[in-house]
């Protein structure tokens, strides 16, 4: 439902865009505008002629302008004005019609976008620098617009499919509580758990969501301060308190960075090692001229190499059935990744991925130093 609400407020968006566009082409009376001053012109410039003639003829002999020969003189320019602004109207017709055809499709497919035909594009016709230079232009904006609905269509539909099992784990427990009432003691430890669990999956959620939204539209700006890649790296594994994970440091590995955002970073890399592997994972942090390289190394399921073209991608998962933690995976939505890589971005970091089906994967950055 709220996908389709959207969706329709986006087309609805789009189809004000391109009739205000359609209106404004249709009421500017661009062609009558170009008519007049076409006809202005044309027109002055032949009486300005035919005065500077009529006025030359006369000063090179006065004696010969007689009554007669004025009268007929002035016929013979009255009749070639008519003619020539006559033709010259025909010809200024036609010549117009032929300048405004590529605009009058513009118009016509600006019609269709209003009428929700968004497929619609305008043929580039060569028939001049600026117009063709409008039809580009003008067809990029339907390209984005198509773009922008199949993207929200699909996140919408990804949060609302995300959403969906704890708010029903909620709902489910809530009616228990309400059915059975607080009297078992392990139901209601279980139903508060439960409830709990499924409100921080929602919360997690939520802030991630906010996060790549706000970083996606450049408000999410890290505040960069020198950082000590080896002692963030270091605070970072010691906070998931595993022992399963193995840290190598390096001294001396300093960059401009916001440290909250790098340890996020940090974070979301390790906890994706942990969801996919049961055997024990290396964080190594190695440093070569001015760059330093942290590999996170899981030997779990691994991935497939479609899957590793789409690991960054929001929402995405591996198939439950091939990984390693399921209840692990419960509370995952698929966007630690996502919101990594942003950041990597935001920090000028490299993202190398090698990974291999049942023997594990390895994320290296390479981070550059000041």
């Amino acid at each position: 439902m709220l996908s389709e609400i959207s969706l329709k407020n986006e087309r609805t968006a789009g189809g004000n865009f391109f009739t205000h566009f359609l209106q404004t082409f249709r009421q500017s009376k661009l062609a009558s505008q170009i008519g007049l001053t076409y006809a202005s012109i044309v027109s002055g410039t032949i009486i300005f002629l035919n005065v500077i003639i009529f006025v030359g003829l006369y000063l090179s002999g006065p004696e010969i302008f007689d009554e007669e020969t004025s009268r007929r003189l002035l016929e013979i320019f009255l009749i070639a004005n008519v003619i020539t602004l006559v033709a010259v109207s025909v010809a200024g017709y036609f010549v117009i019609k032929k300048f405004l055809h590529p605009l009058e499709k513009v118009a016509e497919t600006a019609q269709e976008i209003s009428d929700g035909k968004i497929t619609g594009r305008i043929l580039i016709s060569e028939s001049g620098k600026e117009i063709d230079e409008l039809s580009r232009t003008f067809n990029t904006v339907p390209d984005k617009f198509d773009r922008g609905l199949k993207q929200q269509q699909r996140f919408l539909a990804d949060i609302s499919h995300e959403l969906r099992t704890p708010i029903t784990i909620v709902r489910g427990y809530a009616d228990m509580l309400e059915s059975y009432g607080a009297e078992d003691a392990e139901l209601l430890k279980e139903s508060v758990n439960s409830i709990k669990n499924s409100s921080k999956h929602m919360q997690h959620l939520v802030e991630s969501l906010l996060f790549i939204a706000r970083a996606e539209q450049g408000t999410q700006l890290p505040e960069k301060i020198p950082t000590d890649i080896n002692e963030l790296l270091k605070s970072t594994v010691e906070k998931f308190n595993n022992p399963r994970i193995e840290f190598s440091g390096e001294e001396n590995c300093e960059m401009n960075a916001d440290p909250n955002f790098l340890s996020e970073m940090f974070g979301e890399f390790l906890d994706n090692a942990i969801k996919y592997s049961k055997e024990k994972i290396s964080v190594e942090l190695t440093k070569k001229n001015n760059f330093a390289f942290v590999k996170f190394i899981d030997r779990g399921i691994g991935m497939s190499p479609e899957d590793t073209e789409k690991i960054f991608d929001r929402f995405f998962r591996v198939d439950k059935s091939r990984t390693a933690c399921d209840d692990e995976e419960e509370n995952s939505a698929g966007l630690g990744l996502s919101k990594a890589k942003l950041i990597a971005d935001m920090h000028d970091i490299k993202i190398d991925v090698t990974s291999e089906e049942g023997k594990g994967s390895t994320f290296e950055l390479t981070i550059p130093l000041n």
